[in-house]
């Protein structure tokens, strides 16, 4: 009896030590799997940082350019209302193209079928 369960105490004992052996190559594994993603989310922060900064550069541009539309938009029209005070409605050939130039809402009218 007694060698039974000697030999029982030693199955188990090796049971432990396989499935401790098991759990070590398992929490490597974990632990590689914890840096791949922690090199993972800091090349995601680097985007994000970079998407940000993009974006920055974005609305900083797009604000440049409202501010150009706006001083050309206040050239056409005080150039066209220069023109039209001094000429009146134009009536000679060659000031028309300029006349569409500063009235391009009016292009499509004047323009030929």
């Amino acid at each position: 009896m007694r060698i039974l369960i000697t030999v029982q105490l030693r199955e188990r004992q090796d049971a432990v030590e396989s499935l401790a052996s098991q759990l070590a190559e398992r929490h490597e594994r974990v632990l590689e799997l914890v840096e791949h993603v922690g090199e993972r989310q800091r090349a995601v922060d680097a985007m994000i940082a970079k998407l940000g900064e993009s974006h920055e550069k974005v609305h900083t541009l797009t604000a440049q350019v409202a501010e150009r539309e706006a001083e050309l938009e206040k050239m056409r029209s005080t150039l066209g209302w220069r023109l039209l005070r001094q000429y009146g409605k134009v009536k000679y050939r060659y000031l028309l193209p300029i006349s569409r130039l500063l009235n391009p809402s009016r292009r499509a009218k004047d323009e030929p079928a």
